[in-house]
């Protein structure tokens, strides 16, 4: 409620009969605002399992573990800013 509240300006100042009535009535949503990189991290990862998961799998049994761990080391000494927000999720 305290929201919709925020978001709405009246002409003059003065709210129509029917707001107060509106306001009362009005039933809580139960709606969940996730952090924006909460919600890029679940695009990453939906991302990751639906477009990139197979790939991987076939270099993991062609070329092993060892590939994945020089593949992230070297992606690691690359820049990586533009997931500097979801990285602070590892912290």
């Amino acid at each position: 409620m305290a929201h919709l509240v925020q978001f709405v300006t009246f002409r003059d100042g003065q709210a129509p009969d029917w707001w107060p009535k509106f306001i009362e009535s009005v039933q809580s949503a139960d709606l969940l605002i996730s952090s924006s990189r909460v919600v890029s991290l679940r695009k990453l990862d939906q991302w990751f399992k639906k477009q990139v998961s197979v790939a991987l799998s076939v270099i993991y049994e062609v070329e092993g573990g060892e590939y994945f761990r020089e593949l992230i080391a070297q992606a690691k000494k690359r820049d990586r800013s533009k997931y500097a927000a979801l990285l602070e999720l590892a912290e």
